[in-house]
Parts: structure tokens; C-alpha cells; sequence
């Protein structure tokens, strides 16, 4: 172990063990240093800024953990950067603008989560990305993934209720589970081309969403994915659509009309869940079964209810199930 006035040095100067103060001002990370260990710099108090030497090459697990940044927002990722911890910067205080450089390979769980960025600079899209990345940042308002992405990881993006739009490139092929959950401020979301899966829960309690475009090639959405998004008024699904999960427009109560896709058979429980203003369902033409708590708490015209009981609904079981929120068809004997 080497040893300075201000930091704990190992490997012969390239690993940065720890940083000796509590309080830091213009913090020099000195040349040489490969690695920065977990937690080094972990609940310390930085002013007038921090230098990170061009041999970097990895910084740890909650590296700057419940830090504070006073008198700069940014901390300057030298290029050859190739690995940001699981949780290296989250829940730091005054730390507001991120500026990735092109050459980081890996970007940890909950790298920045519950800090206080509003603007990232993606330099390309990294090899592994983990969950959570910026999961809580509730002062971030855009959300722009680089091109090259090829998918957007789960909750990465979960709890930003600032968050208003968000771009997504084609070429992303999955939205992860959680991706967007409880974005209370986003208002409209385009998916691209690209898109196959939208996974569970991916926009819940999206309560300011009220459009999302499908795109054709769309192929699976999964549980609860768009469950509690109170302004969306209404869904055109597309056809080739194969599996729509459970729960996947749960307690949507504004939607008033969907179109289900041309090769559905079967409507999942909870799928439109207290959907209180829902009218008009555009069923496929071969759909064969409705599970029997697919549609509780639900008012239709009098076409679609008819057309509902010939696939065996049955309007005072949904009844039923609506006043009993967390019993399901198993619970109960007809």
C-alpha cells in the first residue's frame, strides 16, 4: 500500500484504494491511476472540481456514492473510460450534467441513479448497460439514446417524473421491463421500426402519457405494460402482434376504444382491468376466449357486450371481480 498526503495508493500507483478527506477541493486524481476501487470516494464533499487523469480505465462500484459536488456540475470522463460501476455516482448531490465518452464498454446498474442530472451526452452506445441507470434522476427532462442502441435496459429510465420526451433510435429492438414505470410527465412516445417486445410494466403509471405509437412489427407486450396510464384515450394495436400480457392496459381510464390485433385468440386476465370508460373493443375475427377477469370494472355498448358473452364473459362475474380488486378467477367458485 502506498500512501500520499491525500490518497491510499495500490498496485504501484494504479489503483486508487481511497481518498483520505472528507472534504476535497479541486481534487487531482494523480496520473497513472488505472482504477478507482469501490467506494473510494464514497460520501465525501468535493468543491471547485475533479480531474481524472487519461490512464483511467475503470471506476468502481459506488466509487462517489452520496457524494456532493459544490461548484461544478460535471465531472469531465477522461476517453479510454471503459467502465462506470454499479452504482458509482447514485445518490449524489449537485453532480447535474453526464458526458460519456466514446470509449466506455460498460455502464453499471444504478450508475447515476436518484442523482441530480437534467442533461446526458451519450459518446456511443456501451457494450453492457445495465438497469436502472438513471433510475429516480428527478430533474432529467430529455431522454435521447444514442444511435447504435440496440435495446433500452430495464427501469433505466424508472421514476424520472420530470422526464417530458424521450427518443428512442431504431435499431432498439427490446424496451426492457420497467424502462419508463412511474415517468409521470411523459406525454407521448413513438417507438420505431425496429421495436419486437415492450416488456412488463415498461410504461406503468405513465399517468401523463397519452399516445404511443405501435410500430408493425410489433410483437409482444408484455404484463402490465401500460398499466395506470390515465390519459390514454386509445389504442390501435398491430397486427402482428402475438402475446398482449396481463394486466397490459390495467386501470387505463380514459381509454375509450381499442382495436385488438387481427391474430389474437385470447383476451388475458386483468387485461383491461377498472378501464371504467371503455365502449368499443375492434375484436379479430378469430379471437376464440375472454378470461373470465379479462375485463372487470369495464362498461361497454350494448354491441360489444353482446359480442363479449358469445365468447363466455360474464358481466356479473366482472362485477364481482371489480369490487374484490385482488381475487381472481381461481379465488372463487361460479
Amino acid at each position: 500500500m502506498e500512501n500520499n498526503d491525500l490518497f491510499e495508493l495500490a498496485d504501484g500507483g494504479k489503483t486508487l484504494v481511497r481518498c483520505k478527506a472528507e472534504r476535497v477541493r479541486d481534487c487531482a486524481v494523480p496520473v497513472g491511476v488505472e482504477r478507482i476501487a469501490p467506494e473510494a470516494f464514497a460520501d465525501r464533499a468535493f468543491g471547485g472540481g475533479i480531474s481524472l487523469p487519461s490512464s483511467l480505465r475503470e471506476i468502481g462500484d459506488r466509487a462517489f456514492a452520496k457524494s456532493r459536488f459544490y461548484g461544478f456540475g460535471e465531472v469531465a470522463f477522461p476517453d479510454g473510460l471503459e467502465r462506470i460501476g454499479n452504482g458509482a455516482f447514485g445518490n449524489n448531490c449537485g453532480l447535474d450534467r453526464v458526458r460519456l465518452p466514446t470509449s466506455l464498454r460498460e455502464l453499471g446498474d444504478s450508475a447515476f441513479a436518484r442523482s441530480e442530472i437534467y442533461k446526458i451526452e451519450w459518446g456511443g452506445w456501451p457494450d453492457l448497460v445495465g438497469s436502472g441507470v438513471f433510475l429516480g434522476c428527478r430533474y432529467l427532462r430529455r431522454a435521447i439514446l444514442p444511435a447504435g442502441a440496440t435495446h433500452v435496459p430495464p427501469s433505466i429510465f424508472a421514476k424520472c417524473r420530470a422526464l417530458v420526451a424521450a427518443t428512442i433510435p431504431d435499431g432498439v429492438g427490446e424496451i426492457g421491463a420497467g424502462a419508463f414505470v412511474s415517468c409521470s410527465a411523459l406525454a407521448s412516445v413513438a417507438l420505431p421500426a425496429s421495436v419486437r417486445v415492450v416488456g412488463a410494466r415498461a410504461f406503468a403509471d405513465c399517468t401523463g402519457l397519452s399516445f404511443i405509437s405501435f410500430p408493425a412489427g410489433l410483437e409482444e407486450i408484455g404484463e402490465a405494460a401500460f398499466s395506470s396510464c390515465s390519459a390514454l384515450a386509445d389504442v390501435d394495436l398491430p397486427d402482428g402482434l402475438r402475446r398482449l400480457g396481463a394486466e397490459a392496459f390495467s386501470n387505463c381510464t380514459a381509454l375509450l376504444d381499442v382495436r385488438l390485433p387481427t391474430g389474437l385468440r385470447r383476451l388475458e386476465g386483468h387485461l383491461f382491468f377498472m378501464c371504467s370508460s371503455l365502449r368499443n373493443i375492434k375484436f379479430p375475427p378469430h379471437l376464440e376466449s375472454v378470461a373470465p377477469d379479462a375485463l372487470p370494472g369495464c362498461r361497454f355498448s350494448e354491441e360489444t357486450e353482446r359480442r363479449l358473452k358469445t365468447l363466455g364473459w360474464d358481466p356479473e362475474f366482472d362485477e364481482w371481480t371489480a369490487r374484490n380488486p385482488g381475487r381472481s378467477a381461481a379465488d372463487v367458485t361460479l
